[in-house]
């Protein structure tokens, strides 16, 4: 496993366009880096890559896989997505499509999931993706708060242990096997 600290993980991902903050991407780098070798992360919306950089650039140094999906409705985020994770030398599985699709044809179990595509859909996004979390698993959900009052909804319906919100990322973590989301709309 290699060495990776915060602040060398975040000098490169810092510049990439995105809405991810210091302290969103700090925790995420914690979480990830707690999680065994070898294990599954999954990013739903993408975006430029800000995110993804710093959950690919544990990936790298932990020996784990991550898989992000994205239909990149925005263009700009397609064109700097892939050139800003070549630059940091990671390799990660894209599925261009939505999150609805993709969940058809993957066939992992998850060890996190950083939740952050259409707003709309987070509640969409947390029934189809949620049973593929393990046990004890992470689940990070982006834009947690007043402003997006149904990802709070759906965050608070589930029956998974609060590990806290930092900035606008809630963390969760699966409590037991059956924890598997409540619809709330």
């Amino acid at each position: 496993m290699t060495e990776l600290t915060f602040d060398a993980m975040w000098e490169h991902a810092k510049d990439i366009p995105g809405y991810f903050s210091p302290k969103a991407a700090r925790k995420t780098y914690q979480v990830a880096m707690s999680c065994a070798e070898g294990s599954e992360f999954v990013e739903i919306g993408s975006y430029c890559g800000r995110s993804s950089a710093v959950l690919g650039q544990v990936a790298k140094a932990h020996n784990c896989h991550l898989t992000c999906i994205d239909n990149f409705m925005f263009r700009y985020g397609l064109q700097q997505f892939l050139p800003n994770l070549h630059k940091l030398g990671v390799e990660v599985t894209l599925m261009m499509m939505a999150s609805a699709r993709a969940v058809d044809v993957f066939q992992k179990h998850v060890d996190l999931l950083l939740v952050d595509g259409q707003h709309s859909a987070v509640q969409q996004d947390l029934d189809l993706w949620l049973p593929h979390l393990v046990p004890r698993g992470w689940l990070l959900v982006h834009d947690y708060g007043p402003g997006w009052p149904a990802i709070k909804r759906a965050v608070n319906a589930l029956d998974y242990q609060d590990r806290g919100v930092f900035s606008s990322l809630a963390v969760r973590r699966k409590i037991h096997e059956h924890s598997d989301p409540v619809s709330v709309e």
